[in-house]
């Protein structure tokens, strides 16, 4: 400090390394990858039976044993990571409009016609727009009649 008669006689030594441990081991932690990976348990209904040897093979080795090893595989065996999913069928519930569907507050409305020319469907205006619409006529009516427009 200027204002002072203190003085620091010592050297500071500043580092420069990355702050990440990436930068400064790019080897693959396969010991992290392992406690992040799900265990074999968890796939195993998935996995169709006469894949389950081939899976099993290339897989790491670990301490693991049987159904509790972890799904870690080597980059030269990744295609074995694929038997490990086999996609779900889903069957999508196709609901009719109605009581069952959901219907928004901005769809509720007025209703012009029951069919047009050009649709089956119903011609309805949102009382959202409507009310929209009135206000700013209001507005624009009552500036025209100040004369501020």
């Amino acid at each position: 400090m200027p204002a002072t008669k203190d003085r620091s006689t010592s050297q500071f030594v500043i580092v420069d390394t990355p702050p990440d441990p990436e930068s400064r081991d790019p080897r693959p932690d396969l010991e992290a990858w392992r406690s992040l990976a799900s265990p074999l348990s968890a796939v195993r209904e998935r996995i169709d039976p006469a894949e389950y040897e081939n899976v099993l093979a290339a897989l790491l080795n670990g301490p693991e044993v049987g159904d509790a090893k972890r799904l870690v595989f080597p980059l030269s065996k990744a295609e074995a990571l694929v038997s490990c999913f086999r996609p779900e069928k889903r069957e999508e519930i196709k609901r009719l409009p109605g009581i069952t569907r959901i219907e928004d507050l901005w769809d509720r409305g007025l209703v012009l016609a029951s069919s047009t020319w050009l649709s089956d469907r119903p011609l309805k205006i949102p009382y959202l727009l409507l009310a929209v619409v009135g206000i700013l006529g209001l507005e624009w009516s009552l500036r025209k009649l100040a004369r501020l427009a």
